[in-house]
């Protein structure tokens, strides 16, 4: 039991050497070589495990098996001279966390420049002298112009419109008259621009008042014969005849006119120098003179109305006819409207028209030929008609 003690302090005498060449060779620790506590105690470690092993290997014991106890290390008190194994404490750097660094906010604080007021500067305003007008477009009887002026301080100009001159217009005028069946029209111009506009003044309108004495005067004077219908009568002086024969008409010539009848149709033999109404061979006891004197009195009392009298010779064998006829129509003087041409009803008024379709001297309406009984017909020998 003592040897087993006495190898154990000499052990431990050993394990204390190794400790301080231990340390002795930490001081000569090249650069670049570990100098931790903790790689000291691993090679004091390992030495001491070599000694015991050596130690155990040259002293085997040959003592009886014992029980050891628990052994506890007695303090040990280190004899003066010999120092006391140095342990350095592992040296254990603390883990360095750098705290983020926060840059506090800089709030750039806005520069405000003093105010700086200068003093008001008061301008002089300036008043345009103008110059003249001058037309730049001359203005229309439709379109606006233009003009313009200038500055003659600062060159400014300035334009303004012309109002159109508008038409000046004429009187209307007719150009052409309506009739019964067709628009008249009517022309004004302008003075300025000599422009021409036309209105239509509608056909021609009459109010009929059933007075058949006078419905010529009614219409305008500028209508032609031709543009009116005329009513007429067949061989209107045909008034008897023998046993009912001959006879065509049961009104007299007065009467004919006052019913409205225009047209009478006049049939004539000269017989012992007096032209008479006949009809073939039956005389209807009524003479040319009567009938013409009828046709006055008619016209005298209406003289807005026109009477047309076609005259026919009867019978064509008895020689001075026509001369005789030319006579009575002579005359007449002014009853009687005896050109070659159909008249205007202003031409015609208070007149009585003749229609030769005999000879009549070369008075009148020449029908002479082309003259058609019982059916309507257009004839032109100088005047264009219709019957």
């Amino acid at each position: 039991m003592r040897k087993t003690k006495a190898a154990l302090a000499l052990l431990l005498a050993v394990s204390i050497i190794f400790a301080c060449f231990g340390c002795g060779r930490t001081d000569e620790t090249q650069p670049g070589e570990s100098t931790g506590a903790g790689a000291r105690d691993s090679d004091t470690v390992t030495e001491a495990a070599e000694t015991t092993g050596a130690v155990d290997t040259a002293s085997p014991e040959t003592d009886a098996p014992e029980t050891d106890s628990p052994m506890t290390d007695s303090p040990t008190t280190d004899a003066p001279g010999t120092d006391a194994p140095t342990t350095d404490s592992p040296t254990t750097d603390s883990p360095t966390t750098d705290s983020p660094t926060t840059d506090a906010p800089t709030t750039d604080k806005p520069t405000t420049d003093a105010p700086t007021t200068d003093a008001p500067v008061t301008n002089t305003p300036h008043t345009h002298t103008w110059g003249s007008w001058s037309v730049t477009r001359s203005a229309s009887c439709e379109s606006a112009g233009s003009r313009r002026r200038s500055c003659s301080g600062c060159g400014a100009a300035e334009t303004e419109s012309i109002p159109a001159t508008g038409h000046s217009w004429g009187s209307w005028s007719e150009s052409r008259r309506p009739t019964l069946d067709a628009e008249g029209e009517e022309t004004r111009k302008c003075s300025r621009c000599g422009k021409s506009e036309r209105r239509a003044t509608g056909t021609l309108k009459v109010r009929w008042d059933g007075d058949t004495s006078s419905w010529l005067a009614k219409l305008p004077d500028y209508l032609s014969l031709s543009d009116i219908t005329i009513p007429g009568t067949h061989d209107s002086g045909a008034q008897r005849g023998v046993f009912g024969l001959g006879q065509c008409q049961s009104m007299s010539i007065s009467n004919q006119l006052g019913a409205g009848v225009r047209f009478i149709d006049i049939r004539l033999k000269l017989v012992n120098g007096v032209l008479s109404v006949y009809h073939g061979i039956v005389d209807m006891g009524l003479t040319f003179d009567e009938v013409v004197a009828s046709c006055a009195d008619f016209l005298a009392a209406h003289p807005g109305e026109t009477i047309i009298m076609s005259v026919k010779e009867e019978d064509e064998s008895v020689a001075g006819f026509g001369d005789a006829l030319a006579s009575k129509i002579r005359s007449g003087g002014a009853l009687w409207y005896t050109q070659n041409r159909l008249p205007t009803l202003g031409e015609a008024r208070g007149k009585i028209v003749l229609l030769a379709r005999c000879d009549a001297g070369g008075l009148g309406i020449n029908c002479r030929s082309g003259w058609k009984d019982n059916v309507a017909f257009d004839m032109n020998n100088g005047v264009p008609m219709r019957v």
